[in-house]
């Protein structure tokens, strides 16, 4: 595969994936998908595709964001933006070892033992979800940095790219449904406008700078 297919490729992946999370962040507002969700919640069968979805946007960021990377690599903010880029990485691994978790445990365990789940959360697992989301938010705070500083992007793709870690962080304090389906809406918002910009640019072939 040549460099300009690798790019095309993955810029169709990227476009897919802001796609999906665009659709993903409608279920928040169905059914209470954060962590203090009654047990009932937990059971329904809304509540696993939330989180399978967002399992599989988690797969398409892996193969798409590399060429991000590449195609700025050679100029200003090249480092920041190569550790920026491996700590979302490996953030987005943890995440998505958490959601297999969630998918495949917890709905058994709020139907068979539900007095179990806090003290899970509360335990050693919690390193998976705060792991990944404060490897998540360091990683894109410093590749959002290098966007900015590389102008091979325009300038709101690296502010975006931050802002949306922020918004990502931010899930954490709003628990209960209405709250946590806001600030999940102004994240994929944010995140869609940043690698939608990107993912057109590698899908097109255009070098944008601005």
């Amino acid at each position: 595969m040549s460099t300009a297919s690798l790019y095309r490729f993955s810029g169709i992946i990227l476009l897919i994936s802001v796609g999906l999370n665009l659709v993903a962040s409608i279920w928040p507002f169905l059914v209470d998908t954060s962590l203090n969700a009654p047990m009932s919640e937990l059971q329904s069968p809304q509540w696993a595709t939330f989180y399978s979805l967002s399992f599989i946007i988690f797969v398409l960021l892996l193969i798409g964001l590399p060429a991000m990377y590449l195609r700025q690599s050679g100029e200003r903010g090249g480092k920041m933006g190569l550790i920026g880029l491996f700590l979302y990485l490996v953030g987005i691994f943890l995440k998505m070892a958490t959601i297999a978790f969630f998918v495949s445990v917890i709905p058994l365990l709020a139907k068979q033992s539900p007095e179990v789940i806090d003290p899970i959360y509360e335990s050693n697992f919690a390193i998976f979800p705060l792991g990944g989301m404060l490897l998540c938010l360091i990683g894109f705070i410093l590749l959002g940095s290098a966007v900015i500083r590389a102008k091979v992007y325009p300038t709101f793709v690296g502010v975006l790219i931050i802002v949306s870690a922020l918004f990502d962080v931010a899930q954490v304090a709003f628990q209960d449904g209405t709250s946590f389906a806001i600030v999940n809406l102004l994240f994929s918002i944010s995140i869609a406008l940043a690698l939608g910009s990107v993912g057109k640019s590698l899908a097109s072939g255009q070098k944008l700078a601005g």
